[in-house]
């Protein structure tokens, strides 16, 4: 039997900001997760991406991160285990304004 596959798009082409919180995403059928968070253009700052798993979409709980260090243009988030719902933040601990917009999109499988 194949494996099913879907790549969905969470947040397309939005300023980097201090803080990003993308909306629960239903994943309960999926085995495996890569999240890619790509950006137009390398910041002076790092961004931390990190994953929150739930149950039931409404509770969450903070699972795992990854940091895009200075000059960087994407990462990718690898994970299994991780319940029925999923969402992300993107954060930076700098403050101020950016010359760079994002993408995060999240690649699922069975």
């Amino acid at each position: 039997m194949l494996p099913e596959s879907h790549t969905a798009i969470l947040e397309r082409r939005i300023p980097v900001a201090d803080r990003i919180e993308t909306e629960p995403y239903e994943v309960s059928w999926a085995r495996e997760l890569i999240a890619f968070l790509y950006l137009t253009v390398p910041l002076k700052a790092e961004l931390a991406l990190k994953s929150y798993i739930s149950a039931d979409g409404m509770r969450w709980i903070e699972d795992r991160n990854i940091t895009l260090k200075i000059g960087e243009k994407g990462t990718a988030l690898k994970l299994q285990h991780f319940g029925g719902w999923i969402k992300f933040t993107i954060s930076t601990d700098r403050s101020g304004t950016f010359n760079s917009e994002m993408d995060l999109y999240v690649h699922v499988k069975s």
